[in-house]
């Protein structure tokens, strides 16, 4: 009898450390896929949004720089993902602002939500009347003259456009942007 339940709680014991381990590896492996999933889309519409828009003929530009401020990884991906792209017969380089940087050298500027709120406001007045096309997943941004906001409800991510501020700075958005955007200020 005693073997017995030496043997039973053994197996009780193993049986809870397999629960445990399935547990903390299922939470962990679920986590990562949707971060990334979410960093991939999310480099996608930056992407598409490049590819979209129109610069004005004055800005003559040799290539198009996408800046990320470093508040998140979000840049290597962008990075990896976007090498060896071209937009209109341009290659695409990424620059990873750091506080105090000048924006005004990019055409996209994707701000996100973890930057901290003086750095956005320094780069959003660095871009402001000039045609940089500026993106944020905050939910404020179009309230703080940003063009485009990266909306995640949880299963989708949608974007919202402010095409006045767009159109302020230059920037001709493709209508096929305003036809799938969730919302668009000033249409």
């Amino acid at each position: 009898m005693k073997t017995f339940l030496l043997k039973a709680r053994h197996f009780f014991r193993l049986c809870a450390t397999l629960l445990l381990v399935v547990v903390v590896n299922t939470k962990f492996c679920l986590a990562v896929p949707a971060s990334d999933e979410l960093q991939t889309l999310t480099v996608a519409f930056l992407y598409n949004f490049l590819k979209l828009s129109e610069w004005p003929t004055k800005a003559a530009l040799t290539e198009f720089t996408v800046c990320v401020g470093q508040a998140s990884d979000f840049g290597s991906t962008l990075e990896t993902s976007i090498s060896g792209k071209q937009i209109q017969d341009k290659p695409l380089k990424v620059k990873h602002l750091l506080p105090g940087d000048d924006a005004s050298v990019c055409q996209l500027v994707f701000i996100s939500s973890e930057e901290k709120p003086i750095n956005r406001e320094k780069w959003l007045k660095d871009i402001d009347n000039k045609p940089i096309l500026s993106v944020s997943d905050s939910s404020d941004f179009l309230d703080h003259g940003g063009m485009i906001m990266l909306v995640n409800d949880g299963s989708h991510l949608q974007f919202e456009v402010n095409l006045v501020q767009a159109e302020q700075q230059g920037i001709n958005m493709s209508s096929q942007i305003l036809q799938i955007a969730r919302n668009v200020r000033g249409k």
